[in-house]
Protein backbone atom coordinates (compact mmCIF):
# COMPACT_ATOMS: atom_id res chain seq x y z
CA UNK A 1 0.00 0.00 0.00
CA UNK A 2 1.47 3.39 -0.71
CA UNK A 3 0.81 6.09 1.41
CA UNK A 4 0.58 9.85 0.71
CA UNK A 5 1.94 12.27 3.68
CA UNK A 6 0.74 15.75 3.32
CA UNK A 7 -1.89 17.70 5.59
CA UNK A 8 -5.56 17.89 4.89
CA UNK A 9 -5.80 20.52 2.16
CA UNK A 10 -5.71 20.38 -1.37
CA UNK A 11 -2.32 21.90 -2.71
CA UNK A 12 -1.48 20.70 -5.39
CA UNK A 13 2.03 19.25 -5.10
CA UNK A 14 -0.12 16.26 -3.05
CA UNK A 15 -2.96 16.29 -5.02
CA UNK A 16 -0.90 15.48 -8.30
CA UNK A 17 -0.22 12.04 -6.58
CA UNK A 18 -3.73 11.21 -4.86
CA UNK A 19 -5.60 12.18 -8.03
CA UNK A 20 -3.16 10.08 -10.25
CA UNK A 21 -3.68 7.10 -8.10
CA UNK A 22 -6.84 7.19 -8.25
CA UNK A 23 -7.06 7.90 -11.74
CA UNK A 24 -4.98 4.43 -12.34
CA UNK A 25 -7.03 2.45 -9.57
CA UNK A 26 -4.08 2.17 -7.48
CA UNK A 27 -4.84 1.44 -3.82
CA UNK A 28 -3.37 4.44 -1.44
CA UNK A 29 -3.68 5.58 2.16
CA UNK A 30 -4.10 9.21 2.04
CA UNK A 31 -2.60 10.46 5.89
CA UNK A 32 -3.47 13.56 6.91
CA UNK A 33 -3.45 13.22 10.38
CA UNK A 34 -1.22 15.72 12.26
CA UNK A 35 0.25 13.15 14.65
CA UNK A 36 1.03 10.56 11.83
CA UNK A 37 2.67 13.29 10.16
CA UNK A 38 4.26 14.12 13.03
CA UNK A 39 5.77 10.99 13.60
CA UNK A 40 7.57 10.33 10.24
CA UNK A 41 8.61 13.87 9.70
CA UNK A 42 12.47 12.59 10.22
CA UNK A 43 11.92 10.52 7.03
CA UNK A 44 11.63 13.45 4.72
CA UNK A 45 14.75 14.12 3.02
CA UNK A 46 14.31 17.96 2.92
CA UNK A 47 12.06 18.22 6.23
CA UNK A 48 9.19 19.23 4.32
CA UNK A 49 5.72 17.43 3.15
CA UNK A 50 4.51 15.85 0.79
CA UNK A 51 6.41 12.83 1.27
CA UNK A 52 5.46 9.33 -0.67
CA UNK A 53 6.09 5.97 1.33
CA UNK A 54 6.40 3.33 -1.04
CA UNK A 55 4.99 -0.73 -0.25
CA UNK A 56 8.36 -1.91 0.41
CA UNK A 57 8.89 0.85 2.69
CA UNK A 58 11.06 3.23 0.97
CA UNK A 59 10.46 7.28 1.22
CA UNK A 60 10.36 9.66 -1.84
CA UNK A 61 10.32 13.10 -1.64
CA UNK A 62 10.30 15.97 -4.12
CA UNK A 63 7.02 16.39 -6.21
CA UNK A 64 8.97 16.04 -9.82
CA UNK A 65 9.83 12.96 -8.99
CA UNK A 66 7.26 11.67 -7.39
CA UNK A 67 4.54 12.45 -9.82
CA UNK A 68 7.05 10.80 -12.74
CA UNK A 69 6.94 7.57 -10.26
CA UNK A 70 3.46 7.18 -9.44
CA UNK A 71 2.53 8.27 -13.47
CA UNK A 72 4.49 5.61 -14.56
CA UNK A 73 2.54 3.00 -12.81
CA UNK A 74 -0.58 3.03 -14.32
CA UNK A 75 0.81 0.80 -17.41
CA UNK A 76 2.60 -1.69 -14.80
CA UNK A 77 0.69 -2.06 -11.54
CA UNK A 78 -0.87 -5.30 -11.27
CA UNK A 79 -4.48 -5.90 -9.84
CA UNK A 80 -5.93 -9.11 -9.67
CA UNK A 81 -9.32 -9.27 -10.63
CA UNK A 82 -11.98 -10.63 -8.56
CA UNK A 83 -14.43 -13.31 -9.34
CA UNK A 84 -14.79 -16.83 -10.64
CA UNK A 85 -11.61 -18.83 -12.48
CA UNK A 86 -7.63 -17.30 -12.37
CA UNK A 87 -6.99 -14.10 -11.71
CA UNK A 88 -6.19 -11.72 -14.21
CA UNK A 89 -3.67 -8.69 -14.40
CA UNK A 90 -5.71 -5.46 -15.52
CA UNK A 91 -3.77 -2.44 -16.67
CA UNK A 92 -4.99 1.14 -17.16
CA UNK A 93 -3.58 3.74 -18.96
CA UNK A 94 -0.62 5.41 -17.24
CA UNK A 95 -0.25 8.89 -16.79
CA UNK A 96 3.19 9.64 -17.96
CA UNK A 97 4.59 9.50 -21.46
CA UNK A 98 6.14 6.56 -23.04
CA UNK A 99 9.80 4.90 -21.72
CA UNK A 100 10.85 5.89 -25.33
CA UNK A 101 9.10 9.21 -25.71
CA UNK A 102 12.46 11.18 -24.38
CA UNK A 103 10.83 14.55 -25.36
CA UNK A 104 7.55 14.10 -23.86
CA UNK A 105 8.88 13.26 -20.84
CA UNK A 106 10.91 15.74 -20.94
CA UNK A 107 8.20 17.69 -21.33
CA UNK A 108 5.77 16.56 -18.90
CA UNK A 109 8.58 17.34 -15.95
CA UNK A 110 9.21 20.64 -17.00
CA UNK A 111 5.73 21.90 -16.86
CA UNK A 112 5.73 19.88 -12.89
CA UNK A 113 8.72 22.36 -12.18
CA UNK A 114 7.39 25.37 -13.44
CA UNK A 115 4.50 24.64 -11.32
CA UNK A 116 7.08 24.53 -8.45
CA UNK A 117 8.71 27.84 -9.46
CA UNK A 118 5.07 29.49 -9.50
CA UNK A 119 4.49 28.24 -5.74
CA UNK A 120 7.69 29.36 -4.73
CA UNK A 121 7.23 32.71 -5.82
CA UNK A 122 3.74 32.87 -4.09
CA UNK A 123 5.68 31.45 -0.92
CA UNK A 124 8.48 34.48 -1.20
CA UNK A 125 5.09 36.77 -0.62
CA UNK A 126 3.58 34.98 2.33
CA UNK A 127 7.29 35.70 4.19
CA UNK A 128 6.65 39.46 4.11
CA UNK A 129 5.42 41.83 6.95
CA UNK A 130 1.97 41.49 6.89
CA UNK A 131 1.32 45.04 5.46
CA UNK A 132 3.67 44.62 2.61
CA UNK A 133 1.86 41.67 1.66
CA UNK A 134 -1.06 44.10 -0.71
CA UNK A 135 2.39 45.71 -2.39
CA UNK A 136 4.22 42.60 -2.83
CA UNK A 137 1.77 40.51 -4.28
CA UNK A 138 0.25 43.45 -7.02
CA UNK A 139 4.19 43.80 -7.86
CA UNK A 140 4.26 39.81 -8.56
CA UNK A 141 1.09 40.25 -10.97
CA UNK A 142 2.69 43.04 -13.18
CA UNK A 143 2.06 41.91 -16.83
CA UNK A 144 5.86 44.15 -17.41
CA UNK A 145 7.99 43.58 -14.52
CA UNK A 146 5.86 40.94 -11.87
CA UNK A 147 7.95 37.38 -11.28
CA UNK A 148 4.52 35.98 -10.69
CA UNK A 149 3.28 36.88 -13.81
CA UNK A 150 6.77 35.59 -15.70
CA UNK A 151 6.47 32.48 -14.30
CA UNK A 152 2.70 31.72 -15.45
CA UNK A 153 3.40 33.40 -18.79
CA UNK A 154 6.23 30.83 -19.50
CA UNK A 155 3.89 28.01 -18.17
CA UNK A 156 1.48 28.91 -20.13
CA UNK A 157 3.69 29.12 -23.31
CA UNK A 158 4.72 25.45 -22.00
CA UNK A 159 0.81 24.28 -22.62
CA UNK A 160 -1.44 22.71 -25.13
CA UNK A 161 1.78 22.23 -27.82
CA UNK A 162 -0.11 19.01 -29.92
CA UNK A 163 -3.73 19.01 -28.30
CA UNK A 164 -5.71 21.69 -27.04
CA UNK A 165 -6.75 21.12 -23.85
CA UNK A 166 -3.83 19.05 -22.93
CA UNK A 167 -1.02 20.20 -21.08
CA UNK A 168 1.83 17.92 -23.20
CA UNK A 169 1.33 15.13 -25.04
CA UNK A 170 -2.12 14.20 -26.22
CA UNK A 171 -3.69 12.71 -23.76
CA UNK A 172 -4.04 13.27 -19.56
CA UNK A 173 -0.85 12.90 -17.87
CA UNK A 174 0.57 14.07 -14.16
CA UNK A 175 1.05 17.34 -15.58
CA UNK A 176 -2.54 17.98 -16.61
CA UNK A 177 -3.12 17.34 -12.64
CA UNK A 178 -0.40 19.84 -11.40
CA UNK A 179 -1.49 22.54 -13.72
CA UNK A 180 -5.20 21.79 -12.87
CA UNK A 181 -4.42 21.98 -8.84
CA UNK A 182 -2.22 24.43 -9.32
CA UNK A 183 -4.68 26.90 -10.74
CA UNK A 184 -7.24 25.86 -8.37
CA UNK A 185 -5.10 27.42 -6.02
CA UNK A 186 -4.48 30.46 -7.27
CA UNK A 187 -7.88 31.22 -8.10
CA UNK A 188 -9.73 29.64 -5.34
CA UNK A 189 -9.85 33.07 -3.01
CA UNK A 190 -7.78 32.03 -0.46
CA UNK A 191 -4.74 34.21 -1.78
CA UNK A 192 -5.55 37.68 -0.64
CA UNK A 193 -5.06 40.07 -3.15
CA UNK A 194 -5.09 37.70 -6.08
CA UNK A 195 -7.77 38.87 -7.77
CA UNK A 196 -9.69 35.12 -8.87
CA UNK A 197 -9.68 35.81 -12.49
CA UNK A 198 -6.09 36.67 -12.75
CA UNK A 199 -5.51 33.22 -14.17
CA UNK A 200 -8.66 32.89 -16.35
CA UNK A 201 -8.13 36.19 -17.71
CA UNK A 202 -4.25 35.97 -18.82
CA UNK A 203 -3.60 32.78 -19.78
CA UNK A 204 -5.75 30.78 -22.32
CA UNK A 205 -3.76 27.60 -21.88
CA UNK A 206 -3.93 27.50 -17.96
CA UNK A 207 -7.34 28.25 -18.31
CA UNK A 208 -7.99 25.51 -20.80
CA UNK A 209 -6.39 22.60 -18.87
CA UNK A 210 -8.41 23.31 -15.76
CA UNK A 211 -11.52 23.44 -17.07
CA UNK A 212 -10.20 20.11 -19.14
CA UNK A 213 -9.28 17.88 -15.84
CA UNK A 214 -12.19 19.38 -13.94
CA UNK A 215 -14.70 17.89 -16.27
CA UNK A 216 -12.94 14.93 -16.80
CA UNK A 217 -15.04 11.74 -15.50
CA UNK A 218 -12.40 10.28 -13.73
CA UNK A 219 -11.17 13.73 -11.85
CA UNK A 220 -15.26 14.08 -10.79
CA UNK A 221 -15.08 10.49 -9.24
CA UNK A 222 -12.11 11.47 -7.67
CA UNK A 223 -13.80 14.59 -6.41
CA UNK A 224 -16.63 12.87 -5.40
CA UNK A 225 -14.37 10.40 -3.06
CA UNK A 226 -11.87 12.87 -1.74
CA UNK A 227 -13.87 16.26 -1.47
CA UNK A 228 -16.22 16.17 0.95
CA UNK A 229 -16.87 20.21 0.50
Amino acid sequence: MIKIYYYGFKFWRAEVLRAALFLQNIPFENITDKDRLQAVKHKAPFGAFPIMELSDGQILSQTQAMASYVGKLGSVFDRSSEGEGDAAARYYPRLYPADDDYLGQSRCDEIINGCTDVSLTVGASMRVPGDEVRAKRIEMMDPATGRLYMHLAGLDSLLCRDRSGVACGRELTVADLAVWRLVAWLSGGILDHVPTDFVSSNFANLREVYARVQEDEGVIEYRKAYYHT
